[in-house]
């Protein structure tokens, strides 16, 4: 199978990617916009103000987890259980992206993950800084489709079958992160924020194949991954990685 930058810019440019591209836009102009109002100051305005403290409730958008390999719509839910320790849900369903790669056709399922937050009391009054640590999980499953050869023990097969099969992915881990909460015009805006942070995580990586034909003289033929370029490594077992996280984010208390 050959796969070309041409192919690639025009399934991403297609129809079918007009949404995403449309969220994404969207956000980028909020964000430019807030960023802009914040640092506007009214002519009258004096220092003094009370700092900016962490949110007891507040809702949240990942809007990076569109771009992943298995994209989701993702949303945190925060609350406060302490003075300086608040506990995030996070909880997201996977959608089929576009281009659509080779071998990992009609993409669903969900990701998860319970994050506990301690806040540093000696943070910036306009920035309320963090430690946390999370618990991840995800249940993915996509569609394969590939040529079998049946028969193959003597080195040629009989005859040859285009079979399409699900594949199921897990991952659990645990992460660490350190982050930040950014108003913008903090002194005015107490609701509207950004939640921003990075880390590392370890990853407990499984793939399975139980509904793939299987059995003596059955061979794969060809190369079912695609474009390896952006194909994850289905043969890892376990890794630790750098993780970032970006949400526009909503305060309610």
């Amino acid at each position: 199978m050959s796969f070309s930058f041409f192919d690639f810019q025009t399934k991403w440019f297609s129809a079918a990617g007009f949404v995403r591209r449309y969220v994404l836009l969207a956000t980028v102009s909020l964000c430019a916009c807030c960023m802009v109002r914040g640092q506007q100051q009214e002519p009258d305005e004096k220092p003094g103000h009370s700092p900016v403290i962490a949110p007891k409730l507040a809702l949240k958008w990942s809007v990076l987890h569109l771009m992943y390999f298995y994209p989701s719509w993702q949303f945190s839910l925060e609350h406060r259980l302490l003075k300086t320790l608040n506990i995030q849900y996070d909880g997201g369903w996977v959608v089929n992206s576009q281009p659509n790669f080779s071998g990992y056709e009609n993409k669903r399922g969900y990701r998860m993950s319970v994050e506990l937050r301690y806040y540093l009391p000696s943070s910036p009054q306009m920035v309320p800084f963090y430690f946390a640590g999370e618990l991840y999980y995800h249940n993915i499953r996509f569609d394969r489709s590939e040529t079998i050869g049946f028969n193959c023990a003597t080195g040629m097969c009989d005859y040859y079958q285009f079979v399409t099969y699900p594949v199921k992915t897990e991952e659990l881990g645990p992460g660490i992160k350190f982050g930040m909460l950014m108003f913008p015009g903090w002194r005015k805006n107490r609701s509207f924020f950004f939640d921003l942070n990075g880390g590392f995580a370890y990853r407990k990586i499984n793939y399975s194949y139980s509904l793939r034909p299987s059995g003596e003289g059955i061979e794969q033929v060809g190369d079912i991954h695609g474009l390896r370029l952006f194909a994850p490594n289905e043969a890892v077992s376990e890794r630790i990685r750098f993780i970032i996280g970006a949400r526009f984010c909503y305060r309610f208390l």
